[in-house]
């Protein structure tokens, strides 16, 4: 019932050799690729092609009994056949590793580990993955993978890491981790990270040549305080890093049993694995073949190569728009940058110049446009160009520019023959409907200002609202009048309006600085409090919403607030 290791003496490893032309090598690498029997076996495969201009090896060893470290053992093995020398053995096998992780659970050391990953893991609940553009498939059994790759990164050279690591205490890996987890924190707002990195497992000299899956996955927590001297933060999370790796054949999957870890965001620093090798007296490149399947929701991956450093981020594409990769990685580079060449955290500058552009270009308010007109001016000037296009929908009900005009002309000269006008206030009490647009519009014509009150508010906030407000009329669902009990004015139903006599408006409408509404605060540090907004507030609004959001006519916006928040305006 537990899995296992099993040696099979008589097993034969066949290796196939296959003829091909140079311009069929990525169909051959295609091809190549493929899932394993995890039942019946083997978990390796090899196969070797030969062109007009080369011969290519094809090795495919599965993760469970293989690791990068395990790579270069193997291609060391592969250089020394290769010229005819003696092979060297495995000092220790994976089955006698298999046997010692066994006999690890039973040991205080095994007790010593929990306690070390519980001191930051217990009760941790923090989140660090980037928010999602795509939302998950819980059906998912599969996820592809998309990746962005730094080639060569400007961020830091070989030489300067190394400067900057000898002169610190620290290790070129730390700088990476640290700047990832930095990265991290500011990318996702806030002052800590929490992801999972791999560790070789081969402290013990004695497996420098065993061929295994030795890597241990093991959680880092990292907390920033950005007026910390950055060597400092550094060398405290090397110090916890250490801790983890003394511990580290703690199980990961306890800790996620335990404590409810993930790896869903993952990071390793690879180092020089996996660039090359010497196989007699040549260089062999080595290229990895892609299954297309992610590791992880996003998995970041560090190479030494030649004199500087590649980033290559894997992500899943069901989750993540390749965009959003893109700024993650190149916020990396430029912690990665201003690691090594400030002082503390606050210092990086963590926005490029396209970033910088980007934002004053968000920023840039100033607009030209007509301030003499209200909203009322708009909305006629909207209708007279399109009075047949759809200007609001309400579930199966539409209304054009042209009947939303004639029904909220025909309110606006009901609510003048009241004698309501300029600087008046209208309260209106409705359920989420169409007359949340046609109510205000009306009132808006009649040059009044509109007060909106959401039925859910409790009747006492209600009353006081509408009597502080001097309302002058009272338009209300039928079902909801009885909600405002001390009002004695007039009050017209919105079942009523639809009925409303054909109105020629022969008054001026509302100037840029009439009052447009009168909203009121929630009440929290005592009584609510009116807040009074004019014409020419909403429409520079409208203005700048049009152009921010870049709408035309054929745009729909959707009235998703509260119709006495704000935002529903």
């Amino acid at each position: 019932g537990e899995p296992a290791l099993i040696p099979d003496a008589d097993l034969r490893c066949e290796i196939p050799v296959q003829r091909a032309r140079e311009d069929e090598m990525d169909a051959v690498c295609r091809a190549f690729v493929r899932p394993f029997d995890l039942a019946g076996g083997p978990l390796f495969r090899f196969e070797i092609a030969r062109t007009e201009d080369a011969d290519y090896l094809f090795v495919d060893i599965h993760h469970i009994i293989f690791d990068g470290a395990s790579a270069d053992v193997f291609l060391r093995q592969v250089a020394r056949a290769y010229v005819g020398d003696e092979l060297k053995p495995e000092a220790v096998s994976s089955f006698a590793l298999s046997d010692r992780e066994r006999r690890f659970i039973e040991s205080d050391a095994f007790n010593a580990a929990r306690e070390h990953f519980a001191s930051f893991l217990d009760g941790n609940e923090l989140d660090s993955n980037i928010l999602f553009d795509h939302k998950p498939d819980p059906d998912a059994t599969t996820a592809s993978a998309g990746r962005v790759v730094l080639d060569r990164t400007d961020a830091l050279t070989v030489e300067g890491a190394e400067h900057f690591a000898r002169g610190e205490a620290i290790t070129e890996g730390t700088i990476f981790l640290g700047a990832f987890g930095y990265a991290l924190s500011k990318f996702t707002g806030q002052t800590e990270s929490h992801f999972a990195t791999v560790n070789k497992g081969r402290h013990d000299p004695r497996l420098n040549n065993t061929i295994g899956m030795l890597v241990r996955t093991l959680p880092v927590y990292a907390r920033f305080d950005e007026r910390a001297d950055i060597a400092e933060a550094l060398r405290a999370l090397q110090d916890q890093f250490y801790q983890s790796m003394r511990h580290d054949e703690y199980p990961f999957e306890r800790m996620a049993r335990e404590f409810g870890v993930k790896s869903d965001i993952l990071y390793v620093y690879q180092a020089e694995t996996l660039n090359g090798f010497r196989l007699g007296d040549c260089d062999a490149r080595l290229e990895t073949l892609e299954t297309g399947c992610a590791l992880a929701n996003i998995s970041a991956m560090v190479f030494r190569r030649g004199g500087g450093y590649t980033l290559s981020i894997d992500y899943r594409s069901d989750l993540y728009d390749r965009a959003t990769i893109e700024r993650f990685a190149h916020v990396f580079e430029a912690v990665l940058r201003g690691m090594v060449r400030c002082k503390t955290l606050s210092e990086i500058r963590l926005v490029s110049e396209a970033d910088e552009m980007f934002i004053k270009r968000m920023n840039a308010t100033e607009s030209d446009y007509d301030r003499r007109k209200s909203l009322v001016d708009l909305l006629r000037a909207q209708a007279a160009k399109t009075p047949d296009q759809t200007a609001m929908v309400y579930r199966d009900r539409a209304y054009t520019y042209r009947a939303l005009g004639r029904l909220t002309d025909n309110l606006a000269g009901y609510i003048r023959g009241l004698g309501i006008g300029r600087e008046d206030v209208v309260s209106i009490l409705i359920p989420r409907n169409e007359y949340m647009a046609i109510a205000s519009i009306g009132v808006s014509k009649a040059g009044a200002a509109y007060q909106p009150l959401d039925p859910a508010y409790p009747p006492e906030r209600l009353s006081f609202m509408v009597k502080d407000a001097g309302a002058k009329l009272l338009i209300a669902d039928e079902a909801f009048v009885g909600l405002v009990r001390d009002y004695d004015g007039p009050v017209l139903l919105t079942k009523d309006i639809p009925a409303l006599p054909e109105a020629a408006l022969d008054f001026d409408g509302p100037r840029p600085s009439d009052l447009f509404i009168l909203l009121y605060t929630s009440g929290t540090t005592g009584l609510p409090k009116g807040c009074m907004l004019e014409h020419r507030n909403i429409v520079a609004f409208c203005h700048w919403y049009c152009r921010y959001y870049d709408l035309n006519e054929s745009s729909r916006v959707t009235a998703y607030a509260s119709y006495g928040f704000d935002a529903n305006m």
